[in-house]
């Protein structure tokens, strides 16, 4: 599964937790699609900043929603601790 067929199923649970795309060969096209469908990041591949710089940027109310357990079906899909 790759990380635009994994966001839609998210999405179409309901399953709210943020979502940051991190790819060496994304381009522009790419990270609208991946913003507009609600990822609250997309970074290309070397990045200037680190992953916990992007996190602390960030609202914590976009995270509330990270501790759920989000489940397809009865077979859990995420599970964030």
């Amino acid at each position: 599964m790759f990380g635009f067929e994994l966001q839609a199923k998210l999405k179409a649970h309901r399953c709210r937790i943020p979502i940051i795309f991190i790819t060496a060969h994304g381009d522009a096209k790419m990270r609208i699609q991946a913003m507009r469908d609600g990822a609250v990041e997309f970074l290309t591949k070397p990045f200037e900043r680190s992953l916990n710089h992007v996190v602390a940027e960030r609202k914590p109310v976009e995270f509330l929603d990270a501790r759920a357990l989000c489940t397809l079906g009865a077979k859990p899909l995420i599970n964030i601790v």
